[in-house]
């Protein structure tokens, strides 16, 4: 089987590059096969490459992230929108977006303990690991 990039046992054949976008953006993994056009068991196969399974999980670790930035952009962009509306001349705008303001910032109060707690029972789980 040729493969792609260095002589390495472990390197990518352009099918499984080809077929990576599609297995990272789809809903499943199911689905990405199905978009892909390669089939169940061959998908199965290459999951047992470490190498693929590699550049799979960065693949979608990567896409993440992008996801995560634009969204982070709409946020900052609503979040305008909403600190324009307190100064509407229409009472109910200003009183609906005084309503979104502390509704949002409950929440990201509630987040972030929810965060914390999260992080110390983190630090517990690693001390009880290391006891062992």
């Amino acid at each position: 089987m040729e493969r792609f990039g260095t002589p390495n046992a472990n390197a990518l054949t352009p099918r499984q590059v080809s077929a990576l976008p599609h297995l990272a953006s789809a809903p499943s993994l199911t689905e990405g096969a199905r978009n892909a056009s390669i089939g169940r068991t061959t998908l199965n196969r290459w999951m047992d490459d470490p190498a693929f399974r590699a550049q799979l999980t960065q693949l979608r670790e990567n896409t993440a992230d992008l996801t995560h930035a634009a969204t982070q952009g709409v946020i900052f962009k609503a979040v305008q929108v909403i600190a324009e509306s307190l100064d509407s001349p229409n009472p109910f705008i200003r009183l609906r977006a005084v309503r979104i303001a502390i509704s949002v910032a409950l929440r990201t109060d509630e987040a972030r303990e929810i965060i914390q707690r999260m992080d110390v029972l983190d630090e517990s789980l690693t001390l009880l690991k290391q006891q062992r």
